[in-house]
């Protein structure tokens, strides 16, 4: 497992580091958006890129191959058709990925025992997002699977 740089989504309103244990209920404002990082698993059976943020580093995965990249999509909606396709290209075309799970797209305000739902719209546009990793999986011959919630899944299958 190697941790490569990463960069919080564009835009963050709550930057700084955390510098005390944080307990839900809790403000957002709690919740700093300090360091972030990618994490780049290398097994004999693949390799697997787990990417929380919609946001990244330029040149920070050159060298990493991945099969599978968990794709950080929350507020990907809010932002540019160039910045998604700059995102697409970075963390997807480059890795070589030939499957996609995108993470960090659920409204984390709520309980995980509910079904999961998109961040309100306030917060991202979901269904562009959805779009786009759609056209762009089809073009690219990437399959995009959304993962469910509490289900056992093969990243590599």
């Amino acid at each position: 497992m190697t941790a490569l740089p990463a960069a919080h989504s564009p835009g963050a309103k709550f930057p700084g580091t955390i510098e005390h244990a944080v307990h839900p209920p809790a403000s957002i404002r709690e919740y700093a958006q300090g360091d972030c990082f990618s994490f780049h698993f290398a097994h004999p059976d693949g390799r697997i890129l787990v990417h929380a943020s919609a946001n990244f580093v330029p040149g920070a995965l050159d060298g990493y191959d991945a099969d599978t990249v968990y794709l950080g999509i929350g507020t990907l909606g809010k932002q540019s058709d160039e910045f998604r396709r700059e995102y697409w290209e970075a963390l997807v075309t480059r890795t070589g990925a030939r499957r996609v799970i995108p993470i960090h797209w659920d409204n984390f305000w709520k309980p995980l025992h509910r079904p999961l739902t998109p961040l309100p719209r306030f917060a991202d546009n979901f269904r562009r997002s959805l779009r786009f990793l759609t056209e762009k999986g089809l073009a690219e011959g990437v399959d995009v699977q959304f993962p469910v919630a509490w289900e056992n899944s093969d990243p590599l299958a």
